[in-house]
């Protein structure tokens, strides 16, 4: 991190240009991972900024996720994933208006990616488990008693077999935050499904699912998983 490195002119208020200035920094390997960074008066110095935005800055970032206050002994960049890094990303997903379409398209393209990544992983175990999933969905779905809240469940649970099959520890956090904030939209897109007695093209949407991971059909992928979730903004 350079010295003069705040741009005077810039339009930005200046905590937003020191925590482009921390993060440009941490690109270019300024700050490793793991690394204490300086001083509050050597930052103050290097950025020509007061200690309150500097302060404010730092505040923000340990909030991300990116720097970590250890009590008597400094302030480091984080060497490891923190699921807070997410944080930002969510709530612009939250906030925006009639994200209904656009969380369901995020999903395809994480569904498909993960089962493109991780299709020479999946071993017995593993694909006894994605058919258990099915069946406990299958069983879910079918009962007399259904209820979507019940079926929502199930269906991330299949869902997320999926996702853990890559070991993204990042794809299988950022599935868990996307699972929280479409619980609602999809307990009531599910609560639609049954109302419109579509459970079984559920079930089958979740079967082509699983045969295409389990015949290793890497041609197939993109097509079954975009007419699963088709079947899904059908709905909305």
């Amino acid at each position: 991190m350079h010295a003069n490195a705040i741009k005077k002119l810039n339009s930005k208020p200046l905590v937003e240009q020191i925590i482009d200035t921390f993060t440009e920094a941490i690109i270019k390997g300024e700050f490793k991972p793991g690394e204490k960074i300086p001083s509050e008066m050597e930052l103050c110095e290097r950025l020509q900024v007061g200690r309150s935005s500097l302060r404010e800055a730092i505040k923000i970032l340990v909030a991300y996720g990116v720097l970590s206050i250890h009590r008597g002994d400094g302030t480091y960049i984080q060497d490891s994933f923190s699921e807070k890094m997410l944080y930002p990303v969510i709530y612009g997903i939250i906030l925006q208006k009639d994200s209904s379409k656009s969380l369901f398209d995020m999903r395809q393209i994480i569904d498909a990616g993960s089962i493109q990544l991780s299709m020479d992983k999946w071993n017995d175990e593993m694909l006894q488990q994605i058919e258990d999933g099915l069946e406990n969905l299958r069983k879910v779905a079918t009962a007399d008693n259904a209820t979507p809240e019940a079926i929502f469940v199930a269906d991330t649970a299949f869902h997320d077999l999926i996702v853990k099959a890559t070991h993204n520890e990042i794809l299988i956090s950022l599935c868990k935050y996307m699972d929280r904030i479409t619980e609602v939209s999809r307990i009531q897109t599910t609560k639609k499904i049954i109302e419109m007695h579509c459970i079984d093209e559920l079930i089958r949407k979740h079967e082509e699912l699983v045969d295409v991971i389990c015949r290793k059909d890497q041609a197939n992928i993109g097509t079954v998983v975009r007419s699963h979730y088709q079947f899904w903004k059908d709905q909305l």
